[in-house]
């Protein structure tokens, strides 16, 4: 009974380390792109047929921070790239580019980082003036709520191409599984749970947002967001709205290899070489078993996830504000899900 979120992935991305808070110390960054491959300039990894360079590089140089002025390490190379289900997961990347290997730069500066809170209420407010300038994902979450009674999963797409929002409606499967787009301008998913699965999150889904951000264009990487709709108590009950959010990429991203390293150690059955899809498998299963021993699927996920430098929301009843859900530290309310109301 797992779980399983597919996603087609691109290239991956080094990141530098983020000394300062983004969202309240550092005033803006830099982004810089270059071609290890000396190519032409592209635009956020992409050639003018269309296709996608894998010696493009992205990093980002944060400003105005405490003071200080840009990061002092330099960007990590790009990971190999991921398959999807069947393919061969992320591995480390060859090294990132000296001064003297950056062929092709250009800066643009952006603003500061979103707070992931207002983020997520940019994603539900109304679209007044009809015109798409604002995500408006509020009609699709209440349509998909009537759907979590069906056999298999549904699901919609969220992109930003220059300012344009728009929304997909994703093939219905009936299966607990459901094909997510990754890269481009993608920066977004929302999917359901049928009742015959578990109300939260994946270790797949997980994956998902990695490759999310991963492969998404630089310009929509800081709104990556990925949603799920479940009942958490049967079909007479309220349907629950999640969002997880990526509080560090870089973090994230080695603690999803490490969650690979560890499975491999953990199953006999499985090698280096394993198929991504069986390591994937492994990880549902591992998951799932937690998910089993404890009613409240919100705790078990935080206590999974905890350390992997992720967050993880809930929308309220009529989808107007979230929560963000964390694990109480202090007695009495040790291991306890806090909800706290994004302001």
């Amino acid at each position: 009974m797992t779980d399983k979120v597919s996603s087609t992935t691109i290239t991956d991305e080094g990141l530098i380390s983020d000394v300062f808070s983004k969202v309240t110390d550092c005033i803006g960054y830099i982004v810089t792109e270059n071609c290890s491959y000396q190519n032409s300039l592209h635009t956020n990894g992409y050639l003018p047929n269309g296709n996608q360079c894998p010696g493009y590089e992205y990093d980002r140089f944060y400003y105005g921070c405490g003071g200080s002025g840009g990061s002092s390490s330099g960007p990590s190379g790009p990971s190999g790239p991921s398959g999807p289900s069947s393919g061969s997961g992320p591995t480390s990347g060859a090294g990132g580019p000296t001064s003297s290997d950056v062929d092709d730069v250009t800066t643009t500066t952006l603003p500061p980082l979103p707070d992931p809170c207002s983020d997520l209420k940019d994603l539900i407010q109304d679209d007044t003036n009809n015109d798409n300038s604002v995500p408006n994902i509020k009609p699709d979450l209440e349509l998909l709520k009537t759907t979590l009674q069906e056999s298999g999963e549904n699901g919609t797409q969220f992109k930003k191409n220059t300012g344009t929002y728009s929304s997909n409606n994703l093939p219905a499967t009936t299966s607990n599984s459901i094909a997510i787009t990754a890269g481009g301008d993608n920066y977004g998913a929302v999917h359901t749970h049928p009742l015959s699965t578990f109300p939260m999150f994946s270790w797949s889904d997980v994956y998902t947002l990695f490759n999310l951000h991963q492969n998404a264009r630089a310009a929509v990487k800081d709104h990556v967001t990925f949603i799920v709709i479940a009942n958490s108590n049967g079909a007479a009950a309220q349907p629950n709205i999640y969002a997880i959010k990526i509080n560090d990429f870089r973090a994230f991203r080695n603690q999803i290899n490490n969650d690979f390293v560890n499975i491999v150690a953990k199953e006999k059955r499985l090698n280096i070489s394993s198929p991504i899809s069986d390591k994937i498998d492994a990880l549902n299963e591992d998951l799932g078993e937690e998910y089993r021993k404890e009613s409240n699927a919100e705790k078990v996920f935080l206590e999974q996830f905890g350390n992997h430098n992720i967050s993880l929301y809930k929308a309220n009843d009529d989808i107007t504000n979230w929560n963000e859900l964390t694990l109480g530290t202090d007695f009495p309310y040790n291991g306890t899900v806090i909800e706290t109301p994004c302001n």
